[in-house]
């Protein structure tokens, strides 16, 4: 009988392997997600971000609601996105196809394309642009922003940035 529980207590089946195998890779997928949070935090750089709106087809109402100096503000959260730096007007441009396969060009007068430059504080990673660390942004995508006079839907043409601890320094 001694024999017998003790052959027992050393046998070793396939579930127990199992089962310890499951434990370590539990916990060698915890230790790796820790790593890899740690290195995409310390990848995250503050940095100043500068983009540029394109609004199209807006009346001379619009262009003098959007000023230099102007807070803008996301339209579904009311998160600020930055302030405008500079606004360019100029006359809108479209073209038609016309039957022989030429392009017209039309300039209408009382409508206008408008740039808008917009400065913020945000953070930088491989992957994108993250405005007050909550919004991300790229070049092609439409936004709903406001200021305190109006609110539209534009397009963001390009999106660069420069390192604020870079201009601290000098």
């Amino acid at each position: 009988m001694n024999q017998e529980t003790e052959k027992s207590r050393h046998h070793f089946n396939i579930v127990d392997f199992f089962v310890i195998i499951i434990i370590i890779a539990v916990v060698c997928s915890v230790f790796a997600r820790e790593g890899i949070n740690s290195i995409v935090s310390t990848a995250k750089t503050d940095t100043e971000i500068e983009y540029t709106l394109r609004l199209e087809y807006v009346n001379e109402n619009v262009v003098k609601s959007i000023n230099t100096g102007d807070s803008l503000k996301l339209t579904s959260t009311n998160d600020p996105v930055g302030k405008i730096t500079a606004v360019s007007t100029e006359n809108y441009e479209a073209y038609t196809a016309i039957g022989n396969g030429t392009m017209k060009k039309t300039v209408f007068p009382d409508y206008y394309t408008m740039l808008i430059t917009v400065k913020c504080e945000g953070s930088n990673t491989e992957e994108s642009f993250n405005l007050n660390g909550n919004f991300s942004i790229a070049a092609g995508m439409e936004m709903y922003v406001y200021n305190d006079k109006c609110s539209f839907n534009t397009r963001v043409m390009s999106v660069n940035e420069s390192g604020i601890s870079d201009t601290a320094d000098e």
